[in-house]
């Protein structure tokens, strides 16, 4: 349901995107932008590495897109880890 944030639920989210979108390569194309990026937290590490090396900067904001704020904390703490920082709780 709407939460007033704009934020979709997972259900309507999906609903909009037709489909589960496939998650995201660990290894992009070298002209490849993507829009979004999902899967595991090694995986989403790898891309945000390869885009960031691509355009020459040291640091990249992430934002999650989770409905449920503690689903979006327990996300940016796995990508953290990948990434080898800490995570703050």
């Amino acid at each position: 349901g709407d939460l007033g944030d704009g934020t979709p639920s997972v259900e309507e989210a999906i609903d909009e995107l037709g489909a589960t979108p496939d998650p995201t390569p660990a290894s992009l194309d070298a002209d490849e932008w993507p829009r979004s990026v999902s899967g595991s937290p090694e995986t989403i590490a790898s891309v945000l590495t390869q885009l960031a090396d691509r355009i020459g900067v040291d640091e990249v904001m992430v934002q999650h897109t989770a409905p449920d704020h503690d689903d979006a904390l327990a996300s940016h703490a796995l990508l953290a880890e990948a990434v080898g920082l800490d995570s703050q709780n």
